[in-house]
């Protein structure tokens, strides 16, 4: 997905003359989702304060770009298309469930607790099935309140209080992720990398790339480089340098690669006895290489002076 095609889906959003309805859903448990029934009176309001979030941290934001999250270096400016899609978190699998649900299964405090919890999935839907938008926002202990642990009232009448008897959950506009269509957009990548546990899957998917490494009989030994790509950073780097990276488009061999790092002595690589192959040693060493393979280490024509750069910004 890119900038264009996801400000063209939610173009809705911001169309006035479009109306909206929204409706919420929570999880209690791993897999399912629960509507979350609001009186009809209250969603209107919940309806505007969601439209105006998409609105001021989406919409407005038309100098973003949509970067690949498999690869990406950009950490802020940027949203993050989760490329992945054989590998969605079950959070990512029920944004795309709220979609065409009939008669779903309500939540109860009858049946469930609101302490347990753990996520809120929100829709908004336009005047057609092409008009659809899901948000996902976590539920942590401050979105709760517990009645049991510490007491809470509510006025009556004017002059008169009664305790609070059951816990309450807090919904307040805002998002970590969406999805349109089948698409899913991460808009808080540091805290979902967290909360969902996305660099063991990122970890994962960068092994295949360590035995390309290893396929190119470049390197020693790829321990190093694996325990490297335990860091999402290093994984999106190393996943980019094999994918996109100059080195790898432009055909470089492993000899081109080896007679540049020897010359080099301030990369501070280490060779094997022979010379033809790099001696990883280190997650220190490991990182250098995947600079290396990204094309990070640049010489300025203008100054002489040598560069560790993650930004290659092409000349027009």
């Amino acid at each position: 997905m890119d900038k264009n095609e996801l400000f063209q889906r939610l173009d809705f959003i911001k169309n006035d003359t479009i109306e909206k309805s929204i409706s919420f859903y929570v999880s209690v448990r791993k897999g399912e989702v629960l509507l979350f029934n609001i009186k009809d009176k209250d969603l209107p309001e919940l309806r505007d304060a969601f439209v105006e979030y998409l609105t001021d941290n989406v919409i407005s934001h038309i100098n973003y770009n949509v970067e690949k999250y498999s690869n990406t270096s950009a950490r802020e400016n940027a949203f993050y298309w989760y490329d992945l899609k054989d590998k969605f978190t079950d959070e990512m699998d029920l944004l795309g469930k709220i979609v065409g649900q009939v008669n779903p299964q309500l939540f109860s405090t009858s049946k469930h607790q609101i302490e347990k919890i753990t996520g809120l999935y929100i829709k908004i839907k336009g005047a057609t099935d092409e008009q659809i938008v899901t948000l996902y926002k976590s539920i942590t202990i401050a979105d709760k309140t517990f009645v049991n642990t510490s007491p809470w009232y509510r006025g009556v009448i004017d002059d008169q209080f009664e305790r609070q008897t059951k816990n309450m959950l807090r919904i307040t506009a805002g998002a970590q992720m969406l999805r349109v269509g089948e698409e899913i957009i991460l808009l808080d990548m540091k805290k979902l990398e967290r909360s969902l546990n996305l660099d063991a899957i990122l970890k994962k998917e960068s092994e295949q790339y360590v035995e390309k490494v290893k396929a190119l009989k470049l390197i020693e030994n790829t321990t190093c480089l694996s325990e490297a790509c335990k860091k999402p950073s290093l994984s999106k780097k190393l996943i980019h340098a094999l994918t996109e990276g100059q080195v790898i488009k432009k055909g470089l061999t492993t000899d081109d690669i080896i007679k540049f790092a020897s010359k080099n002595q301030k990369l501070k690589f280490k060779f094997n006895k022979g010379g033809t192959k790099l001696r990883i040693d280190s997650k220190a060493a490991a990182e250098r290489f995947i600079k290396l393979m990204d094309d990070d280490y640049l010489l300025s024509a203008l100054t002489n002076e040598e560069y560790d750069s993650i930004d290659k910004n092409h000349l027009e």
